[in-house]
């Protein structure tokens, strides 16, 4: 039996790179003309990109990153597979190759020291070392290293927040650091981010985890578990070969095959995470999607997807929006909650668009803008949202109605005062323990008000943990080691319950900036 097997790569390289839009048509036509696909990103600082084709197409363009100058031997990493890991080929140009969101973060000007495989263990089994998994909290929970800490991230641009949380602590900037990721790139901006903030001893594993994998004997490995992937595949053992875990396409979320005997495990729409979190109009959705990929499948066709339904999004109402910012986080959560469509407009608050300013003079978000009106308040988003009853929301009684209203006017109010100037002391040139202490007062007063099980008010999620959730998630990033070890411990345990929940999930979600020339907004949720 003749079994044809794909060679995947993946590479990155920082380069100052001009003519953006000739190298994305170069890439386009050679990786077309090769017939590999996968993802590849094009920015000014570099290139970045995992692809997948014959053992010759691979070769073929490892030879042309090198007609380029633009092919990093050490940062070049291939594996193979039985099946086809892309669907589709896609070559993008970003604002970066992997996104930080901070200018300090400079890999050409500075980064930290690389280490090399052979000699990692010997650096993370000292006492005196921090290792650091700077991946996502989804990639960390199915492998990472031994004694490593993960900042608990959804998305790598989050990083920035952790450390200004981190250096908050108290840190000693003089202790040694040993970060790792998947294939070196988000070290090489994390490290830079670090050692521009005055860490002096920063360390990261050159080329990541899967170059580990493929230097290490696994006998030998202090590796634990299997390496997260972002492609079909989902996982690699430590022999680089695909591992156990399959992904669940209604939330995107890696599944064990005891996963799929579970009873909410519907293939193709639903696993035990998000079974209870999907709506039957999503289940049907995603339960049409499978049908079509079967269909395909008989018919030995590749389907990449299902056909999106073009709507014309000028019927829809407009959200501008940016993901880590509270206000707009309750927003979005309410809008999912009452499956309320709008055109999303992702946005960076230091490059503000005119067309939200024209509409919204306040200059902050969220902004949801209707022919005829805009809501640019939060609570105004969420109560136009919530004008007729949610089924997964928790109905108020009178009593929990009143004191909801006094708590979320709290935490807009003082808490938040204080956590900016916890979180941002430098900036407000105060003493950020001050208003640490005056957060946690009233954490540790909404401790003695509540008993979670596991929302505030039960089972169903209510306007209250939507509303003041993001604000305590703040909170414990300024300083996490610090945050779970004080005595508010339902506190935490609601926080923990709300960062792990599907809705949380679907909320931080990441979308490409707006464009305005290109027009991109996606249409949400």
């Amino acid at each position: 039996m003749n079994t044809k097997f794909f060679k995947v790569a993946a590479f990155y390289a920082f380069a100052e790179l001009v003519n953006l839009d000739e190298l994305q048509i170069m890439f386009t036509e050679f990786l077309q003309k090769n017939d590999i696909k996968g993802t590849v990103l094009i920015a000014t600082e570099g290139v970045n990109g995992t692809v997948a084709g014959t053992e010759a197409g691979i070769d073929a363009f490892k030879n042309f990153l090198q007609s380029q100058d633009l092919y990093m031997p050490q940062n070049f990493k291939t594996s193979s597979c039985v099946d086809d890991p892309f669907p589709r080929l896609k070559v993008k140009l970003k604002n970066e190759i992997v996104s930080i969101g901070n200018n300090l973060a400079d890999p050409s000007k500075i980064v930290g020291e690389y280490v090399q495989p052979e000699d990692w263990n010997q650096l993370i089994s000292q006492e005196d070392v921090l290792v650091l998994d700077t991946r996502n909290t989804y990639e960390v929970s199915i492998g990472t290293f031994e004694k490593s800490i993960q900042p608990e991230t959804i998305n790598f641009r989050e990083f920035p927040d952790w450390l200004e949380g981190f250096e908050s602590s108290g840190i000693d900037k003089n202790k040694k650091v040993a970060m790792f990721c998947t294939g070196g790139i988000r070290c090489e901006k994390a490290s830079s981010l670090m050692k521009a903030k005055g860490f002096k001893n920063i360390y990261h594993l050159q080329g990541g985890i899967l170059n580990y994998m493929e230097k290490v004997d696994e006998k030998n490995s202090l590796w634990q578990g299997e390496c997260f992937v972002f492609d079909d595949r989902v996982a690699l053992n430590h022999n680089l070969e695909v591992g156990s875990y399959d992904m669940c396409h209604g939330c995107r979320m890696p599944i064990t095959e005891a996963d799929k005997l579970e009873s909410e495990y519907v293939r193709g729409v639903s696993c035990p995470n998000c079974f209870n979190k999907k709506t039957p109009d999503q289940k049907k959705r995603y339960a049409d999607r499978q049908k079509q990929v079967d269909l395909a499948k008989q018919r030995n066709e590749k389907h990449i997807g299902a056909t999106f339904q073009v709507k014309q999004k000028m019927t829809l109402p407009i959200l501008y929006s940016f993901r880590r910012c509270p206000y707009a986080m309750r927003a979005r959560m309410a809008l999912i909650l009452a499956s309320k469509e709008c055109e999303l407009r992702e946005i960076l608050l230091k490059n503000k668009p005119d067309q939200m300013l024209q509409v919204s003079s306040k200059g902050t978000v969220p902004v949801l803008q209707f022919p005829n009106k805009v809501l640019d308040e939060s609570l105004d988003i969420i109560s136009w949202a919530m004008e007729s009853p949610a089924p997964d929301v928790h109905i108020y009684s009178a009593a929990e109605e009143l004191s909801s209203q006094e708590l979320i006017q709290l935490f807009d109010s003082k808490f938040k005062y204080h956590l900016d100037r916890y979180k941002y002391s430098s900036r407000y040139g105060e003493d950020p323990l001050v208003h640490q202490a005056e957060c946690k007062e009233i954490l540790e007063n909404l401790e003695a008000e509540i008993h979670p099980d596991p929302w505030i008010f039960g089972k169903k999620v209510s306007l209250l943990d939507i509303s003041i959730l993001p604000f305590i998630r703040q909170y414990k990033i300024a300083n996490p080691d610090w945050f779970f070890a004080q005595n508010f411990t339902k506190v935490i345990e609601l926080l923990n319950y709300f960062e792990k929940s599907h809705l949380f999930s679907q909320a931080m979600q990441k979308f490409d900036l707006w464009d305005p020339i290109k027009n991109n907004g996606n249409i949400f949720p």
